[in-house]
């Protein structure tokens, strides 16, 4: 996997965001960033009703790990200019192998052990954000 490719998407994703703030004359909070441990990526898209579902527990759920080794992502597949720019991300950050496994479908997150790539995971619409919490703190748990 190649970590800086995640590192650099990272890094550029946060320079984005401060870009974005600082447009709007609000500094970004100041974070201690840490490489993650597990990243969460949900395949999403448009038209899917369990994303609809699952989106607002999820985003409840992320405000308890800032600061914490977990990266939160998605892969688009509503269409073919989004697909396409999903296999480019996947490419950069060494997940192509997820998406390539996964393919277009939608609804759910999974879990993936960054340093050895595998799926330890899967959060579903019928999570609760309570169990959602469980399965990424394992998730986290065992990966050191």
């Amino acid at each position: 996997m190649n970590y800086k490719a995640v590192l650099i998407v990272a890094i550029a994703t946060l320079l984005a965001v401060a870009n974005a703030s600082a447009a709007k004359g609000k500094p970004m909070k100041s974070f201690d960033v840490t490489e993650p441990k597990v990243i969460g990526a949900l395949f999403y898209a448009d038209w899917c009703g369990s994303c609809k579902t699952l989106d607002p527990k999820l985003k409840s759920v992320q405000k308890s790990y800032v600061n914490k080794p977990v990266l939160f992502t998605q892969f688009d597949v509503t269409n073919l200019s989004a697909q396409y720019q999903s296999n480019l991300f996947a490419h950069t950050i060494g997940l192509e192998h997820v998406l390539e496994e996964i393919g277009v479908k939608t609804g759910f997150m999974v879990l993936i052990n960054r340093d050895s790539g595998k799926i330890v995971g899967q959060i579903d619409r019928d999570d609760s954000p309570s169990l959602i919490k469980e399965k990424i703190d394992a998730a986290i748990a065992a990966a050191g």
